[in-house]
């Protein structure tokens, strides 16, 4: 102990400088609007490349895992590719009509931070506009639905979780045709809410919701939970359904970000409903 003092005594000018220093520097960046924003970008740069290589360290020892996704990935990736194709006399043939046009591209992402805990939670992934990111693109999991992008910077993007309060889901009961929409109560991370679907649909506890048709921003069919508890209420005409959430949430690594290449052409065309008549 006596030796801790000696040696702070011996070096307190130099303390006293780098606390006069960082006082110096904090003035700065609180009086000039310029100097805030460079100080937020240069920790948020340091920020993003330690939670990178934690990110890294955390797949090595979830190598065995992701590779079990990834598998299970390119066979559903494989399954959807079949529609491509025609059999006659045991041979097949591509189909390149010229009325198909894609529609939707992938790329994949690492989650290298996230949150759960809170009413709005958020990702970060490491992919941002030099990767071709833009705001209001979806992101999806091996396993379902993750969120929607918010906030894009040159390599790295903020991702709105499905877990947030302003996050709307369009979803369909696969294969009963029924629309609804999903969102998160706030209460548990694993479970999310459908309403919106009518009494006369026949659902059961089990049933597999998915991305319906009418989202700009999720292709049709992108798992989004599983049926677990179904309420009705005398008052309406809709099932309240509470689900299991397709992505696991506590345990996020490889994800892809999806783009509309049709988006802007929707949207376009969403605006002609508010002109006014001639």
């Amino acid at each position: 102990m006596r030796n801790l003092l000696i040696f702070l005594k011996r070096i307190r000018i130099l303390l006293l400088f780098l606390f006069l220093e960082m006082l110096a520097l904090l003035a700065t960046v609180n009086k000039s609007t310029y100097h805030n924003a460079a100080f937020y970008q240069f920790f948020m740069g340091i920020n993003s490349s330690i939670l990178s290589v934690r990110s890294d360290v955390v797949s090595f020892f979830n190598l065995r895992e992701e590779n079990k996704k990834l598998i299970e990935e390119n066979m559903r990736l494989r399954a959807r590719l079949k529609s491509s194709y025609i059999i006659s006399d045991q041979r097949e043939f591509t189909v390149n009509d010229t009325l198909y046009r894609q529609e939707f591209e992938y790329m994949s992402a690492n989650a290298i931070n996230y949150t759960i805990n809170y009413r709005n939670n958020y990702l970060t992934l490491d992919k941002g506009y030099n990767q071709g990111v833009e705001e209001g693109m979806g992101v999806y999991s091996p396993e379902g639905v993750v969120g929607v992008v918010e906030h894009v910077s040159q390599n790295y993007c903020l991702v709105k979780s499905f877990l947030h309060s302003e996050v709307i889901i369009s979803t369909q009961v696969k294969n009963k045709g029924a629309i609804g929409t999903s969102v998160w109560d706030g209460l548990n991370y694993n479970y999310a809410i459908l309403n919106d679907v009518p009494l006369h649909v026949k659902v059961k506890i089990g049933d597999t919701l998915v991305t319906s048709s009418y989202s700009s921003i999720f292709p049709e069919g992108i798992p989004v939970g599983y049926i677990s508890d179904i309420s009705t209420d005398a008052t309406r005409a809709f099932y309240t359904i509470r689900f299991r959430i397709a992505a696991d949430f506590g345990n996020l690594s490889t994800v892809y970000i999806i783009r509309n290449l049709i988006k802007d052409e929707l949207e376009e065309l969403e605006k002609m409903k508010n002109l006014p008549d001639e």
